[in-house]
């Protein structure tokens, strides 16, 4: 594990991927906030002081963390805007929640249950949509094997293919 990842068994948030659950924001001294853009080496040892604006507003972004529109290709990442509906209306895109080399990652609200998650659309290139199908599967193993997450792992709530002007994109939906 990289030096830089630290937790504490006392405080479930912290570390530098620390994740809030759904809901966590209702509760009482949660403070939800956003991620500063990762521009430190990563040799350097990090702490939630270096990663983490508490104060920034949720929609501020920077070009630092923008994706570019180069990979916005056939193959490549499809191309999600606010309030559109996916997996036949089931869920509803609500903002940006960032991005990677292989996806970006959409927080949406789902209209069956009002739940919240985030969807993860994988770019549509075979060897993206073949890493996803093993993620999917190691997911689901995951969650078979601790159905009371006792382990604390995030779990898989929902996937699915979404076909777009790039291609056909697997996307999976968190908790």
């Amino acid at each position: 594990m990289p030096d830089w990842f630290n937790t504490s068994p006392s405080n479930p948030f912290s570390g530098p991927r620390a994740t809030i659950p759904v809901g966590a924001h209702k509760r009482k001294g949660v403070k939800l906030g956003r991620r500063k853009a990762d521009t430190m080496p990563k040799s350097k040892a990090r702490n939630d002081s270096d990663d983490y604006d508490s104060d920034a507003p949720l929609s501020q972004s920077s070009d630092s963390e923008d994706e570019g529109i180069e990979d916005y290709k056939k193959g490549g990442y499809h191309p999600v805007n606010i309030g559109e509906t996916y997996h036949a209306g089931k869920y509803t895109v609500l903002r940006k929640l960032g991005w990677g080399h292989f996806s970006t990652v959409w927080l949406v609200i789902n209209n069956v249950d009002g739940g919240y998650g985030a969807m993860k659309v994988q770019k549509s290139a075979k060897h993206y949509t073949e890493a996803a199908c093993d993620e999917i599967t190691l997911l689901t193993q995951i969650k078979e094997g601790d159905p009371s997450n006792s382990k604390h792992c995030v779990h898989l709530l929902d996937h699915f293919q979404h076909t777009g002007p790039n291609g056909r994109h697997v996307c999976m939906v968190f908790e």
